[in-house]
């Protein structure tokens, strides 16, 4: 742990001890001045006024007449008569009854700042109220300032306010300042930003609060990554299919065109059949449009055991198809072909009739595709061979990747750049690989291998046809 990191219980206990001595010296210095201002004439100390009774006793007992003159400044007088009824005074009415008890002997006060005083005169009791409290020595202030002690108590009850206030804003600035790293990670969270760093706090509890929203963020990251991942993989897959759907369209508007040519029947059943095979092609493709848009998963690859010659055949099929409207001369050709192979069928023949389809395109009218498929101990290899412009260098470099358009592909309708990239996407699913090269003879055009490897059981004992 950072040693300079605290805990959130010393942080509290720390501003908890400045209160304490905060508030402390709030009280303890308005007593001292309190103090100091009662040792100068301007306070009168507490007893002051009981002194000034103390002093008057006797006149007060002796005198033929009481007048507000002879009390001392500060009490409060009534006299009452030998029956301790009220005669005369300034005491306050609700007072007076308490007087008249203090004058009977019937209450005594004690530990109270208010004061009785008995004078036992000849016909009549004198009784004074005083309060043994400070005093202004200026008569006039003590009528109209509130008593010191009330004005040093207020000013300490203040102070105290004062500094727990000063005391706990500061520690609420403090905690907000550590806490600005949680609402910033809170706010880019918000924000759907997750590459942001959690930042660091000097209080133990928000760095653990910190470290799980880093934990949290780079689970959300994951989750948000997979998500567009699967995304990804979605939309590809719905553009791979996009692609594929063009194939048999191809085959059925070619042998379409064919058959409002054609004059006699005796081909019309093969076109019309093309025709029916391509139409099933698109209900599979849409079908699995379909499943796409109701799933999150990834492309996965069934491997299975497929009868190498059935595939072969279904692909010659559909390469004739293809080829029927541009009246091309198809060539196959099968050597040292095993009885199967372990692969995904669907998505197999999916790569191989891309690259026939193109094969179909950019060959030219009344041209020739070859397609060859041989086998050797280690793997299965599918090449085709057209007569069109062949592969450019840049061609050769770039035609594996998305959306990629050579000049002569941008000059044929239909095409977008995904054929080799979903053969090639499909081969490397099949740890084969696809090479793309030119013809080796004198003729013009380009030559497309794919290549998958056999599995073991294949290597170990290839049956050859």
């Amino acid at each position: 742990m950072d040693k300079r990191q605290r805990t959130l219980k010393i942080v509290f206990l720390k501003y908890l001890f400045i209160s304490f001595v905060t508030v402390g010296i709030a009280v303890i210095v308005p007593f001292f001045v309190y103090n100091i201002i009662l040792n100068t004439d301007i306070l009168l100390p507490a007893n002051y006024v009981e002194n000034q009774i103390d002093r008057k006793m006797e006149r007060l007992a002796n005198a033929p007449k009481i007048g507000k003159h002879m009390i001392p400044d500060g009490a409060f007088y009534m006299i009452l008569s030998k029956d301790y009824v009220p005669k005369e005074g300034d005491l306050k009415k609700k007072f007076i009854e308490e007087a008249i008890l203090y004058a009977k002997g019937e209450i005594e006060l004690k530990g109270s700042k208010k004061s009785y005083k008995l004078i036992r005169r000849d016909n009549e009791y004198l009784i004074l109220q005083y309060f043994v409290q400070p005093r202004y020595s200026n008569s006039k202030l003590n009528s109209y300032l509130p008593n010191p002690d009330t004005i040093l108590i207020t000013t300490m009850v203040l102070n105290a306010m004062f500094f727990s206030i000063i005391i706990s804003v500061l520690f609420a600035k403090e905690l907000k300042e550590e806490m600005r790293p949680l609402f910033s990670a809170t706010d880019k969270i918000k924000q759907k930003d997750i590459k942001f760093s959690a930042g660091h706090s000097q209080i133990k509890e928000f760095n653990d609060v910190l470290d799980s929203i880093e934990d949290m963020k780079t689970e959300l990251k994951k989750a948000l990554e997979e998500q567009w991942s699967l995304e990804q993989s979605k939309n590809e897959q719905i553009s791979m299919l996009g692609h594929d759907i063009k194939t048999p369209l191809t085959i059925i508007r070619g042998n379409s065109e064919l058959l409002k040519e054609l004059n006699e029947d005796e081909e019309k059943d093969e076109y019309i059949e093309f025709i029916l095979e391509g139409t099933k092609d698109i209900e599979t493709y849409i079908k699995i449009l379909l499943d796409i848009t109701k799933t999150e998963n990834k492309t996965n690859v069934k491997f299975e055991k497929i009868e190498t010659s059935n595939l072969i055949i279904e692909l010659q099929d559909k390469i004739r198809a293809m080829a029927n409207h541009k009246k091309l001369k198809i060539r196959f050709n099968q050597r040292n072909i095993p009885y199967y192979i372990k692969a995904d069928a669907n998505l197999l023949k999916r790569g191989i009739i891309n690259v026939l389809l193109n094969a179909v395109d950019y060959s030219k009218e009344n041209g020739e595709v070859q397609f060859i498929v041989e086998g050797t101990r280690e793997s299965l290899r599918f090449i085709v061979i057209d007569n069109g412009e062949g592969f450019t260098k840049e061609d050769i470099e770039n035609a594996y990747k998305k959306f990629y358009m050579g000049e002569k592909s941008r000059s044929l309708k239909g095409h977008y750049g995904m054929g080799l990239y979903i053969t090639d996407m499909i081969t490397k699913l099949h740890n084969g690989k696809l090479i793309l090269e030119n013809r080796y003879d004198d003729k013009m055009g380009a030559r497309v291998v794919i290549e998958i490897p056999l599995n073991l059981e294949n290597k170990k004992k290839p049956y050859l046809l």
